[in-house]
């Protein structure tokens, strides 16, 4: 009965080997099982950690396949297996992506960032920012289009609030107030769109932010 742990366990190594991932899950949850029947504390250890990692990366795969909601489920057994997975949660929000739901991706994205700030995978955290930080921008220049200026600034707002020091939000900002013949804010939104873009991509701001300060009469300013 003590050999059954770690036979069980071999064999859910070699199943792993031969790529055989949903096989490998199941393997190394019968591993887990004889661990608490049979008693072997540090195996059911090693297995409880390959298990999370397998359901993720069978995830990975079925969403290649197309199979968006098996990936989901596999997806959530990972993270009932390790709740502060963040990169499994990050991974479930881009399946919502994929499928267009929108309130659910904000709401996992969301979620990826708290976990991986709490588990410390900043590599996580930084994607799952930039991701947000985007899909608020994108959300911004289409409302622009639409000439929906309250939201667009509202997704600008949304948008800076990932990412302080990115300076396209600040930008579109400025051109709004533009349009809107609120100089003062348009003069603010757009010095510090420069502040934060680069020297070579400046030539449009300083071109708002003169326009604005002509329009309020600041000539000197204007002329710089």
């Amino acid at each position: 009965m003590a050999q059954i742990p770690a036979l069980k366990y071999r064999i859910a190594l070699d199943t792993y080997k031969a790529k055989d991932i949903p096989g490998a899950i199941a393997k190394f949850e019968s591993t887990v099982e004889a661990c608490d029947k049979y008693g072997n504390d540090e195996i059911k250890e090693k297995s409880l950690k390959y298990i999370p990692q397998l359901c993720n990366a069978n995830g990975n795969a079925q969403v290649k396949e197309g199979d968006f909601e098996g990936a989901l489920a596999s997806i959530d057994k990972a993270i009932e297996y390790q709740p502060d997975y963040a990169r499994a949660i990050y991974g479930k929000a881009l399946v919502y992506k994929m499928q267009d739901d929108e309130p659910n991706m904000l709401v996992t994205m969301e979620q990826a960032i708290e976990v991986g700030n709490a588990a410390g995978d900043d590599k996580t955290v930084a994607a799952a920012t930039r991701i947000l930080r985007d899909h608020y921008m994108n959300a911004g220049k289409i409302a622009f289009k639409a000439e929906g200026y309250e939201e667009s600034i509202k997704n600008c707002e949304a948008s800076y609030a990932y990412d302080a020091e990115n300076p396209e939000p600040y930008y579109l900002t400025c051109v709004i107030y533009g349009k809107q013949g609120e100089f003062e804010k348009a003069v603010e939104y757009g010095l510090k769109a420069a502040q934060y873009e680069k020297a070579d991509d400046q030539a449009k701001i300083w071109y708002e932010v003169g326009n604005a300060y002509m329009s309020l009469v600041e000539y000197d300013k204007a002329c710089d």
